[in-house]
């Protein structure tokens, strides 16, 4: 049997498999050090490739079509963090292109002044001559740019009371405020609300604090996912089904953090770990495709290849 029979052997016992896309922030940044950001630009050329080349979908129906068959080529976007730029940049465009997306939030971010961790160590070490660095570019040309990189895996794997600390500890050094850049701001409570107007879009939990949920007691991982579906529920006045782990690597969360998310009743949750969506694929722990800032061709190929 050669390689294309095989695969079609498959798909045929298992059915189609299934995309799903992960994205960040729709915005203009001066500066990118995590590559999060796509321009709306972009974005906009993203979504008009998969309404020519894809079926796109809801997370939710994805997940509950894989039993009875997908369609060819289904494909759902997802969001992650909670930025107000999804708001303000991705709504528009995704209500233009009529393509459902789900945007995860991080509910001790929304509505207050405080960045993200990682956009506050932006914001202290770098500078406007750090536009085109970023942590792939292997250039450390300047001291701060080894310092942002030991800070930022420190950071990753600390608590927030520790992170707090280190953040504050670091602007009292360089004497830098504390105060959130609007590009960088959460969503509001109003915000969140206008978001999920409509039902384009659906807003799922993301933890309170975006803490690594391995590195916390069971106790610990039921409580941040808990209270994050909760606060986004008395935000929303609605049901939060779904569910992403922070960072979303295979030791970024366990079986305690799986565990949580079964027993708090969620439908789905998602990881960030590439690979297809298959009928048979647990829908507690989805693959997604990472996006970046890529250009239509470059998007284009990566979406045949996964497909292929």
């Amino acid at each position: 049997m050669n390689i294309g029979r095989a695969v079609d052997a498959i798909r045929k016992k298992f059915g189609n498999g299934a995309l799903i896309l992960l994205y960040h922030r729709i915005a203009h940044l001066e500066r990118d050090p995590q590559l999060l950001a796509v321009t709306p630009e972009r974005f906009d050329e993203h979504l008009e490739i998969l309404r020519r080349k894809a079926n796109v979908m809801p997370l939710k129906e994805l997940v509950q079509k894989r039993d009875s068959g997908l369609p060819p080529r289904s494909v759902a976007i997802t969001i992650d963090d909670g930025y107000a730029d999804n708001l303000l940049f991705a709504k528009p465009l995704l209500e233009r292109h009529e393509s459902p997306a789900t945007v995860f939030v991080t509910s001790g971010f929304v509505g207050v002044d405080r960045e993200f961790w990682w956009d506050e160590l932006d914001r202290i070490l770098l500078n406007h001559q750090d536009a085109g660095w970023n942590v792939a570019s292997g250039n450390d040309d300047e001291p701060r740019h080894a310092e942002y990189r030991s800070l930022h895996a420190t950071l990753r794997s600390s608590t927030e009371p520790q992170r707090l600390q280190a953040l504050h500890d670091l602007q009292v050094r360089t004497n830098s405020g504390s105060s959130a850049r609007a590009t960088h701001r959460a969503l509001t409570p109003d915000q969140l609300r206008e978001l999920a107007e409509g039902g384009l879009v659906e807003v799922g939990a993301h933890t309170v604090t975006h803490p690594v949920l391995a590195s916390l007691s069971p106790a610990s991982q039921h409580q941040e996912i808990d209270t994050s579906k909760r606060k986004l529920e008395e935000w929303l006045g609605q049901t939060v089904h779904s569910f992403a782990y922070p960072y979303g690597g295979k030791r970024d969360y366990d079986k305690h953090s799986v565990e949580a998310v079964r027993n708090l009743g969620f439908s789905l949750a998602c990881s960030n770990f590439r690979g297809m969506a298959w009928p048979n694929t647990n829908r507690l722990e989805l693959p997604r495709a990472l996006i970046r800032n890529w250009g239509g061709e470059e998007f284009e190929r990566m979406l045949d290849a996964e497909f292929a």
